[in-house]
């Protein structure tokens, strides 16, 4: 699952799979405190594999839809929704979830900018819950997972950001460690 990582879906995530992003599938007792933000998951190796420093807003405001749907992604989950709905919804069509606990919407994105918002998960019980199979859906080939995060300051535990299991118990996860570093595991 790290950059150029051959993907091959051998433990059947595409079968009775579900994907949750801010806690794990198992025993939903890891949660994540904290913003969630463009979350993406597409075929090809890493994006960014060095310190990312995003354009600048007027650089990407008025193309930044076209040039994530350019990078082809499975599911893309933009954390734009406002309001009272439970729906998350995958910008593809494809996967959508919905949000479970007391998920903050429209918290300020990571970008500032109008329509360009973030989830606030609260650490304790708010994660969304996907009920389709976007890891399934990957081709036999290499895949990326990115997201913009920030973790509250005073949270101390693992913080999961996305965890999909698979049927024979087997799971991917991408979470912030206890020491704040990033860990992406198969």
């Amino acid at each position: 699952v790290a950059a150029g990582t051959p993907w091959a879906d051998s433990n059947n995530y595409g079968v009775g799979s579900e994907l949750l992003i801010g806690t794990r599938a198992w025993d939903k007792a890891v949660y994540f405190d904290g913003q969630i933000d463009e979350l993406r998951i597409t075929k090809g190796i890493a994006r960014y594999t060095e310190n990312f420093t995003p354009p600048t807003v007027e650089a990407i405001e008025p193309t930044y839809d076209g040039y994530v749907n350019h990078l082809g992604p499975i599911a893309y989950w933009r954390m734009n929704e406002c309001g009272q709905e439970t729906t998350v919804y995958d910008s593809r069509g494809v996967f959508n979830g919905v949000q479970n606990g007391d998920v903050t919407r429209c918290a300020e994105g990571p970008l500032g900018i109008e329509n360009n918002t973030a989830f606030t998960l609260d650490g304790v019980d708010d994660y969304v819950d996907i009920p389709g199979t976007p890891l399934g859906a990957m081709p036999s080939s290499q895949l990326s997972i990115s997201a913009w995060v920030k973790l509250d300051p005073t949270w101390s535990q693992v913080g999961m950001i996305f965890n999909q299991r698979a049927a024979n118990g087997d799971s991917i996860n991408f979470n912030i460690r206890e020491t704040g570093h990033l860990r992406v595991s198969k």
